[in-house]
C-alpha cells in the first residue's frame, strides 16, 4: 500500500490526487502502478491518537493506493507538485518506461525534467538516456541540456552524447551554463582513477 496523509481535503481524479489545505495545495500524479484502486479515509484526531498540530484541525485524512491486481513485485512512482490553492495545476507529467527503467517526464513551460530509475540491475535506457547507475536526472531548458545528475553509477549519455564516465563508481552532478557553455561538476567518486566530462565547446 502507498499512503498520503493530510489535514486538508483530498480528491482523486484518474491518476492525479489533489491535497488542499488553506492557501496551499499539492498535486500528486501517480505514474506507477498504471492501474490502481484507492480508498480515501478520515479519522478524528482523538481516534487517530494524534495531537492537534495547529488551530482548526479536527481530523487527519489519507488516501491509500494499491495495484489493481495481485503483483509479485510492484513499484510506486509519484510526482508531487506544490502550488497555491487558488492556482490551477500546471505542468505536464507523464511516465517514461524502457528496459529495466521507470521514470517521469515533467514539462513546465520551456523546462523539461527527466527523472529515471533503474528497477533491477543498475542500467538505465529510456527517452534517449543511457546510463550505468541507479538513478539519473536531466534538465533541458529551451531544448538545451542545462543539468545532469547520476547517482551511484559509472556513465551517462544523453541523445548519444557522453556526459560523464568514470572507471570507478559514485555520484556526479553537472551544471551547464547557457550562453558561455561553462560546465561546473561536483563529483563523489569511489576508487576512480579516470574521469571524462562533456563540455559543449572545444
Amino acid at each position: 500500500d502507498w499512503l498520503l496523509h493530510t489535514y486538508g481535503k483530498l480528491t482523486v481524479h484518474e491518476n492525479r490526487i489533489a491535497a488542499v489545505q488553506d492557501d496551499a495545495a499539492a498535486d500528486v500524479t501517480v505514474l506507477a502502478p498504471e492501474a490502481f484502486q484507492y480508498e480515501v479515509c478520515e479519522k478524528p484526531l482523538s481516534e487517530a491518537g494524534a495531537p492537534q498540530p495547529f488551530e482548526g484541525v479536527e481530523a487527519v485524512r489519507f488516501v491509500k493506493l494499491r495495484p489493481a491486481g495481485p503483483v509479485q513485485r510492484g513499484y510506486f512512482l509519484s510526482v508531487l507538485a506544490p502550488r497555491p490553492a487558488s492556482a490551477p495545476p500546471s505542468g505536464a507529467v507523464t511516465a517514461v518506461r524502457g528496459p529495466n527503467t521507470l521514470g517521469a517526464r515533467i514539462v513546465h513551460g520551456a523546462v523539461e525534467d527527466l527523472a529515471l530509475f533503474a528497477q533491477d540491475q543498475p542500467e538505465i535506457d529510456a527517452a534517449g538516456i543511457a546510463a550505468v547507475g541507479h538513478s539519473c536526472f536531466i534538465r533541458r531548458s529551451g531544448g538545451r541540456i542545462t543539468a545532469v545528475t547520476l547517482h551511484n553509477g559509472q556513465r551517462l549519455s544523453v541523445d548519444g552524447n557522453p556526459m560523464f564516465e568514470t572507471d570507478g563508481c559514485g555520484h556526479a552532478a553537472l551544471t551547464i551554463t547557457d550562453g558561455d557553455g561553462e560546465v561546473t561538476a561536483k563529483l563523489d567518486i569511489y576508487d576512480g582513477t579516470k574521469l571524462s566530462l562533456h563540455v559543449p565547446r572545444r
